[in-house]
Formats: C-alpha cells, structure tokens, sequence
C-alpha cells in the first residue's frame, strides 16, 4: 500500500514538474496562460510535435539569417574599405540580386576597375594640363590669366563626380572665352594673310617695276655715232630673267623668309627702330630686284670707243674700269650719268604730266677736256649731250680746236695788264659763232654740282 502511495506521489510531483515546465514554456512563447481545457481540441501530442517541428524550423530559418546578416556585414565592411559610404547617395533605381553577395563582389570589381581607370584618366588629364602650362608660358596674358584661374581647382579637386564636374564647367566657361579669342585671333590672321598676299604682289610689282625701268635706263643711253648705221647703246645692264611666274614665286617665297626674320627679331625684344631697320633693308629695292630675277649679279657693260670704230665693242663695267684710259673712262662715266640724269628727269616730268621729250638739261663740268681732248672722244661725248637735249658748261683752261669748235658760246678770262702802275686784271671776253644759236638768258630749274674723287657708286639708293 505504502508503495503504491510512494510511486503515486512521484507521479504527481513529476506531472507537477511537468506542468510547471509547460507554463514556463508558454510564457516563452508570449502568451500568459495556457488555454483552457475547453478549448483544447484535436489531438493535442500530435499538434505539439508538428509545433516543435515548426519551431525547429524556425531555428534553422533563423541561423540562416545570422549567416546572411555576417556575410552582409562583411560585405559593407568591403565596400566601406573601397570607398567612403558618406560620399555617396544609394542609387534608387538599385535592383539586388538574387545572390547579394555575389552581385556585391561584382560590382566591387567593376568598381575597382573603373576607380584605376578614372585615376590613371585623370593623371593624363592632369599631366596634359601642366604641359599646357609648360607650353604656352608667358606666351600670351589671357591664357595665362586662364591657368591661374583653373589652378586652384586642380589642386583642391578629389577623385569625385562634384570636383570634376566643377572643374569641368569652369574648363567649359574659359574654352567658350578662348573660342572668342581664337574666332578674333583667326580674323586677324585672315587679314594678315590678305595683307600678305598683297605685300607678295606689291613686292612683285615693285620688282617686275624695278626691271623694266633698269631696262629703260639702258633704253635712254643709246646715241648715233660716227661709222655706225644704228644706234650704238653705251650702257648695257643685262637683266637676265626667266620668266614672271617663276619671279612671283620667288618673291613669295622670299616674302615668307622675311616674315620669319622679323618674327625672331620680335622674339629677341628688338627695339622698333631696330625692326624698322630689318624691313627696309630686306625690302629695300636691291633686295627685291635680286629675288625677282633669282641672281643677286647684275652684270654692266659699257661701250669702249676707240679710234678705229671698227675696234669699238661693248666691255664689261669691270673690264673697262680697269683696262680703259682716262679719256675713255670719262666717256664711259658720263655716257652712263647721262643715261641716268635723262631717265630721272624724264620720270620726273612724266609724273607732273609734262612732255618728257621736250625737256632740256644742263650740265656744268670743271675741266672735263683734261684726260679727254683726242677727236675720237669729244664727238661721241657731245653726240651723247645732243641726244640728251644737254648743255654743257665746261670750265676749262685748254684752247684747242676741237675743244672750241665744240662751243657756239665761249667766255674767256684773259690776264690783262693796265696802262697805269702796271698792275694786273682779269678781262672777260666772250665769242660767238652762230649769234642765231643764241637764246635769251633762262633760268635753271635746279643746278646741283658735286666733286669727288673717283669712287665707284650703286645703281640703289640705300632704302
């Protein structure tokens, strides 16, 4: 009997136990009390053992989400190691994978990938810019105003789309203000290349211009002479030219070289005058004459008289220079002052409008007939002055006949002695032989007289 009370109450404290442990795990579970007896219904071990499942379930469901959660936070700890989350504005339109972690290590990848290439993009960019700067230094003050605006920028701007969008619209501003320039800077250099163009045909011109006038100055000392049927030409300048077109392109080539001359003496901070100076002398008419006839030599003969006309030929200026006597130097010398004189003269009546061909010029010589008395030579001289329309007055201390007969009008200085005390004086005397040749006084235009010793002189003034 005692036994079966010993086994009944371990039973009871056992179902005490039990029941003590159920509440403890409904209390758990969020509720306060188990539900009545009444509402009990089914098969209550059944439906326990189908809850614990669940709830195991729910375990494992659960440990899952602990996994997922690590891996996640290794994840963010990744990327928080790739780039500064605060930077950067979580995409709206982002869409996540079905494997989170997979697209996360995607997208990292991508993302390191174009990190390098933005960095390696922006060290050329950077490396451009300094070049830039290195290139056009002190070249020109807007583009360094631009540098020293943009500077500033380069040096605050990180790797990130508000830097360089910033930079970027202030590169934009300053590249529409250097379009503005480059649109000015282009028309001025249009017009330089028009203002070019016309010094490359007014260089031409002044050339082709220079070559035919050479040619005329030749044409005018051409006189009759004794033993000859035509007209002998006494100065000779032999222009020797291929052709216009082929002058052009020289001159256009040498207008080009010019160019770049003074450019370089711009560069070395050449005074103006100091650039004045280059241009005339590369322009000057010398120059031009040269590069329009592409020989820099201009050969000059003259025509040496001799006694025999048969033995008259024409010599070149240095030949007859060194191998001429003094009398035939003299002919030689103003056969080619005539030409000059005629052909100055006769441009300078063209350009007032007067009739060049009826123009008269005088010419005043001390003592020409010194080295020059022989027949030979006066005639062709006074055929030169005749030709010309030239008077000459020449003062001179010789009497010969063939110097006189040369002369309508002859005033002579003779030494006279007075009656009274004996004492000298010069008495003036004048002779006329054709009282018909004799015009009335008339006044000179302009009379220039010059004395030197024998230098040989330039056909060009220094422009």
């Amino acid at each position: 009997m005692q036994t079966e009370k010993d086994l009944s109450s371990r039973e009871e404290a056992a179902a005490a136990a039990a029941l003590s442990h159920a509440r403890e795990e409904v209390k758990r579970l969020g509720a306060d009390e188990p539900l009545p007896a009444h509402q009990i219904k089914g098969d209550f071990a059944a439906r326990s053992r189908r809850l614990l499942k669940q709830a195991e379930e729910l375990e494992d469901l659960n440990s899952e989400i602990y996994r997922q959660l690590s891996r996640l936070n290794r994840t963010r700890e990744n990327i928080e190691q790739t780039i500064e989350i605060g930077s950067f504005e979580p995409a709206e339109a982002f869409v996540p994978a079905a494997d989170e972690i997979a697209q996360a290590v995607r997208l990292e990848k991508d993302f390191r990938s174009i990190d390098s290439t933005n960095r390696d993009k922006s060290m050329s960019l950077r490396n451009s810019y300094d070049n830039c700067k290195i290139d056009f230094k002190d070249k020109n003050l807007n583009l360094d105003n631009i540098f020293k605006g943009i500077d500033p920028l380069w040096y605050k701007a990180r790797l990130n789309y508000e830097d360089y969008y910033y930079l970027f619209e202030r590169m934009s501003q300053h590249r529409e203000k250097l379009n503005e320039l480059i649109a000015v800077y282009e028309n001025q250099l249009a017009n330089l290349q028009r203002n070019k163009k016309d010094m490359v045909q007014q260089s031409f011109l002044q050339g082709r211009r220079l070559y035919e006038e050479i040619q005329a100055i030749s044409e005018h000392s051409k006189v009759r002479l004794a033993g000859r049927s035509r007209p002998v030409q006494m100065l000779r300048i032999d222009l020797q030219l291929d052709d216009h077109e082929s002058a052009l392109q020289r001159i256009n080539a040498y207008i080009e070289e010019c160019i770049l001359k003074v450019q370089d003496k711009a560069r070395q901070d050449s005074s103006d005058d100091e650039l004045r100076k280059t241009i005339s002398r590369l322009m000057s008419s010398r120059e031009l004459i040269n590069i329009y006839l592409g020989n820099a030599h201009i050969p000059i003969y003259v025509y040496k008289i001799d006694m025999n006309m048969q033995n008259s030929r024409a010599k070149s200026w240095e030949d007859a220079v060194r191998e001429n006597s003094g009398a035939e130097r003299f002919v030689v010398f103003f056969s080619m002052l005539s030409a000059l004189i005629t052909y100055t003269r006769s441009r300078n009546m063209e350009s007032i409008g007067a009739d060049p061909d009826t123009d008269t010029r005088v010419m005043i010589m001390d003592n020409p007939f010194g080295p020059i008395s022989s027949e030979h030579l006066l005639e062709p001289m006074f055929e030169i002055a005749k030709k010309h329309r030239t008077q000459l007055i020449c003062l001179t201390h010789l009497k010969d006949n063939s110097i006189m007969k040369r002369f309508n009008l002859i005033y002579m200085l003779k030494v006279r002695m007075s009656a009274a005390g004996g004492k000298e004086y010069l008495k003036a005397e004048q002779y006329i032989r054709d009282h018909s040749r004799v015009n009335d006084d008339e006044k000179l235009e302009k009379a220039i007289y010059r004395a030197s010793e024998l230098t040989e002189t330039s056909l060009f003034e220094d422009e």
